[in-house]
């Protein structure tokens, strides 16, 4: 079965979430040019960036993004 591309793109509240780290330091971290471009997105508000930069960067998050989904479907 093919990976959903999708996957391997998450946005600025939900990087903050699976790192444990406030929203607005993934936001200033694209507005200040510190990701490469190719790793990041403008889409109206939210900021999206690629998770394989992050890990890099972070390392292993202390949640997965499907947690982090999961979360927000049962409204947390």
């Amino acid at each position: 079965m093919e990976e959903n591309c999708l996957s391997k793109v998450v946005t600025a509240i939900e990087a903050s979430k699976m790192w444990g780290k406030d929203p607005t330091l993934f936001k200033k971290m694209c507005a200040n040019g510190a990701f490469q471009p190719e790793h990041y997105t403008k889409a109206g508000r939210e900021w999206l960036l690629l998770l394989s930069p992050l890990i890099q960067l972070y390392g292993t998050p202390i949640h997965t993004l499907d947690e982090v989904r999961n979360m927000k479907d049962a409204g947390n």
